[in-house]
């Protein structure tokens, strides 16, 4: 004797549930009827199997085990969801990812998918996985940088997503810089630098805009990643000078002795006249700093030719930041 499967998110219309053995319970002839083997694992830290979650424990994981995924897409869900009542959805071995708390990492549109089908949901599963892998999971709807800062309890993350798109292109030298758009790189390069430079990154946000100069630095800046970037890269080998250089220019506050020439009075005139003019790029602004920078921490003076483009005045920044290696 056989009976049919009409309700299951697996396509499983399809699929034929054989006579019960003796003693086996529901998730165990279910199990059999799509030819998965009697799991969990236990593995260390770690449990993993193939079961079928209820419309019930679904809603458990939904309301109560979601707590810092980022809100799911309606539209994901709802399409998920069409191809589960149409018999569509196969299962793949696509995993539902837990902590050890048993709170989800991943598969929060599948979860919600088959909820809104009203339909137990046959899927892997893994419990036990640290929160850390968060940020590199990219699931439903595609995470934006941000987004996986913010899952991986990253300071400040739109300030920090802003500067480690700037930082990329520091690092990655003069071609990185003149890019239009990053979308060519990598999701996960801009997430490997937060290992290296995440004590420089937080460092300058919390000086540039949590400190008492935020407000001026705001009305200066706005929250520009490229200030923060090269602050970053500038703390460096000049941590107290790099300081001091921001918060004189944010102040505007130039030496004592400096003339028309003082790097402090020469950037904070050009970064004026910048906001006003809508045709000046990022690209221009960071090598005005970059080049008040060096006259500063030098101790010389600097003049811009008034009417002449950025590239005539400045044409390289090789050598500008030997941190780099440019």
């Amino acid at each position: 004797m056989t009976r049919r499967i009409d309700r299951v998110a697996e396509g499983a219309a399809q699929i034929v549930v054989p006579e019960r053995a003796a003693g086996e319970t529901d998730q165990e002839l279910m199990l059999r009827a799509f030819g998965l083997p009697p799991l969990p694992v236990q593995w260390g830290t770690l449990e993993f199997g193939v079961r079928i979650f209820s419309v019930e424990e679904l809603l458990d994981l939904r309301d109560h085990h979601n707590p810092a995924n980022r809100h799911y897409s309606d539209a994901v869900v709802h399409r998920y969801a069409n191809d589960m009542r149409a018999g569509l959805w196969r299962f793949n071995y696509d995993s539902i990812k837990l902590d050890a708390a048993g709170d989800v990492l991943d598969g929060q549109h599948r979860i919600c998918a088959a909820i809104e089908a009203t339909m137990p949901l046959l899927t892997a599963w893994i419990k036990g996985l640290d929160r850390d892998i968060m940020p590199s999971l990219d699931i439903g709807r595609r995470r934006t940088l941000q987004g996986a800062l913010e899952a991986g309890g990253a300071f400040r993350p739109p300030e920090y997503a802003a500067t480690l798109r700037w930082l990329w292109r520091l690092v990655h030298g003069r071609d990185a810089i003149a890019l239009k758009s990053e979308s060519a790189v990598k999701f996960m390069e801009f997430l490997a630098l937060v290992n290296q430079w995440n004590g420089a990154v937080v460092e300058a946000i919390t000086d540039l805009y949590c400190g008492d100069l935020r407000t001026r630095a705001v009305e200066m800046f706005g929250r520009d990643g490229m200030v923060l970037a090269l602050y970053a890269v500038l703390s460096i080998h000049h941590r107290g000078q790099v300081q001091k250089f921001f918060h004189d220019l944010i102040e505007n506050r130039p030496s004592a002795t400096g003339g028309r020439g003082d790097p402090i009075r020469q950037i904070g005139i050009k970064l004026g006249r910048a906001w006003r003019d809508k045709g000046t790029t990022k690209q221009d602004r960071l090598l005005w700093l970059v080049r008040s920078w060096n006259a500063w921490l030098e101790g010389r003076e600097v003049l811009f030719l008034a009417g002449i483009p950025s590239a005539h005045e400045f044409p390289s920044i090789a050598g500008a930041l030997p941190v780099l290696g440019w």
